[in-house]
């Protein structure tokens, strides 16, 4: 179960890649897209995204178990700091080191493989980054001015929320399980992150209502109503 949910992080980082295509869509063509191509859109991409999230579930289950020689090691921090008694709870663990000090193979595979991933997600977010800019230049000839001011709100909104997770979720995840790997301690991030994770979710919302013109002038409006 845990690691089910924590592959749901995983899942929605995908949909980001997703919801950039969408939006390149959109801003390079200026039209309607038909409902039929909206909801095969949206059917590919949970799809994609369920396939995505099945190999991560996979690759944490088969190569992020916890061994003997790491509840050792974290026994007592976790029974201090958690009361929790590491010797028989259930984990999610990155033992990079076997006892004799050489490399376990088996997560340097799956940190190998996250690494991949995260690459070719930013790869393609960055790719379409350049190319959204480049057709948002190129419109200002074919488009109404608040054609233009909408989908300019909209990319930002896009780019927006896809730097909050990546800062509260995926830098703190990411160093968590990248700095053991260096013999580097990562403490203090891990004791930070539960706030961070509880944070980002409603920033992603607030960042919405307040770069969306629209949004922000009806909750000033309410506001300013009470």
């Amino acid at each position: 179960m845990l690691t089910a949910f924590l592959a749901f992080y995983a899942f929605m980082f995908v949909l980001i890649d997703f919801h950039f295509l969408y939006r390149l869509w959109a801003i390079r063509w200026l039209v309607a897209i038909a409902s039929s191509v909206c909801i095969a859109w949206l059917v590919d991409s949970y799809l994609v995204g369920c396939v995505f999230r099945s190999f991560r579930y996979l690759v944490t289950e088969n190569l992020f178990y916890a061994t003997e020689h790491g509840r050792l090691i974290i026994a007592n921090a976790t029974y201090e700091k958690f009361g929790l008694d590491s010797m028989r709870m259930v984990m999610i663990m990155g033992d990079y080191f076997l006892e004799d000090g050489s490399r376990n193979d088996e997560t340097v595979v799956a940190v190998a493989i996250y690494c991949v991933i995260l690459a070719t997600c930013f790869g393609f977010m960055i790719y379409s980054i350049f190319d959204i800019v480049s057709c948002l230049q190129s419109t200002t000839q074919i488009a109404s001015k608040k054609t233009q001011s909408m989908q300019k709100q909209f990319f930002a909104a896009l780019c927006a929320q896809s730097l909050i997770p990546f800062f509260l979720l995926h830098c703190p995840c990411g160093i968590i399980i990248v700095f053991p790997f260096f013999r580097l301690n990562a403490t203090i991030v891990a004791d930070i992150t539960p706030f961070l994770l509880s944070a980002f979710l409603p920033l992603d919302a607030l960042v919405v209502l307040y770069i969306m013109k629209d949004y922000r002038k009806a909750v000033f409006q309410l506001f300013s109503c009470g």
